[in-house]
């Protein structure tokens, strides 16, 4: 295993709580590699800080199910956003991001709300040979193909995602379905199409997070 990249081991101990923790470099999908959290299941069900830990959750830190899903689909289906300018909203360890670059997009953007997770996945690009940049929203002109997980079925995000809807012609998105299944998107959901689904779980393994989820991926197109 290659050593552990220190960069990311810096950005968590910036984060309440898991400045103790440990970062690994982790094969998560197809060749990717991501700098995950170290699972310590003991330390982290045990710590003084437990509440401060789930407050602060370094969600930059996982390879979530969603995002695995959605970056082997991409991989595999490389053709749909090769020669096209991506963005990925919410991009968390960049992992579909890191996907869509490898499989041909001229330029992949990336957001979050987490500053330390727009950090954190451009690490993970240059671990892994490519080129992902960080963009505001309203400087995202000339986007192809938005790209998304874990997001659709947040009710907080529907307004949003109408709007880039509008905005952007093409969409691909990635959820577990039984959060779409307990969830009121039926708003977003109007609007898409489910292309595939895949079983993945997410990493590391810690509590409920190593159950291995069926994952929707989902589609989007503007309508002329």
């Amino acid at each position: 295993m290659k050593d552990v990249p220190e960069y990311h081991q810096q950005l968590l101990a910036r984060v309440p709580g898991w400045s103790d923790s440990t970062i690994e470099l982790v094969s998560v999908e197809r060749g990717i590699e991501l700098a995950l959290l170290k699972p310590e299941a003991d330390r982290f069900y045990l710590s003084d800080e437990i509440g401060v830990m789930w407050s602060h959750m370094p969600y930059w830190a996982f390879a979530w199910a969603a995002g695995r899903a959605l970056a082997s689909w991409l991989l595999e289906h490389p053709e749909v956003v090769r020669g096209k300018r991506v963005l990925d909203l919410g991009c968390g360890s960049g992992i579909a991001a890191i996907a869509a670059a490898r499989a041909g997009a001229s330029e992949v953007l990336i957001a979050d709300l987490d500053p330390l997770a727009l950090l954190a996945a451009e690490g993970n690009a240059r671990l892994n040979g490519v080129s992902i940049t960080p963009a505001m929203l309203t400087e995202a002109r000339g986007v192809d193909i938005l790209i998304a997980t874990d997001l659709l079925y947040d009710p907080g995000s529907h307004n949003l995602l109408m709007e880039l809807f509008e905005r952007i012609p093409e969409g691909l998105f990635a959820e577990p379905d039984a959060a779409l299944n307990c969830s009121r998107a039926g708003r977003v959901l109007g609007a898409v199409q489910c292309l595939d689904t895949r079983k993945r779980s997410t990493l590391p393994t810690l509590d409920d997070f190593d159950e291995e989820l069926l994952v929707r991926i989902l589609h989007h197109k503007r309508q002329p």
